[in-house]
């Protein structure tokens, strides 16, 4: 993927990186100038499929997030009953650790002024 943060760099950002926490969502990032990003869920949080579907909505949110979230590595990491939460609020907490990163005032990267 082109987007993918690898191993090395992963270990980068969790040594060298800030942390900000929103509900079930952790995001470590490392400023860079490049945009990376891989979503984290353990298989404490349920099946294949919830996993799945998680990780799937948060590539869509941080692709979608591209020009509004600042240049730099991301690491999402999902705890507790993520796989439980709805896109909404996926978005709602990715969307509120990124304002405390300062790229909220760019743009709304959950997508949802264009479906209302």
């Amino acid at each position: 993927m082109r987007y993918s943060v690898d191993s090395a760099l992963a270990k980068r950002i969790r040594e060298q990186g800030r942390c900000e926490r929103s509900g079930m969502i952790t995001v470590w990032y490392l400023t860079d100038i490049s945009y990376r990003f891989s979503p984290v869920v353990s298989k404490k949080q349920g099946s294949a499929p919830e996993r799945n579907r998680v990780k799937r909505i948060i590539r869509e949110l941080m692709r979608a997030g591209e020009g509004a979230f600042p240049n730099g590595s991301y690491l999402i990491v999902c705890y507790g009953a993520c796989g439980s939460l709805t896109r909404e609020e996926l978005s709602g907490a990715l969307h509120a650790i990124m304002e405390k990163n300062g790229a909220g005032a760019h743009s709304d990267p959950r997508g949802t002024e264009e479906h209302q």
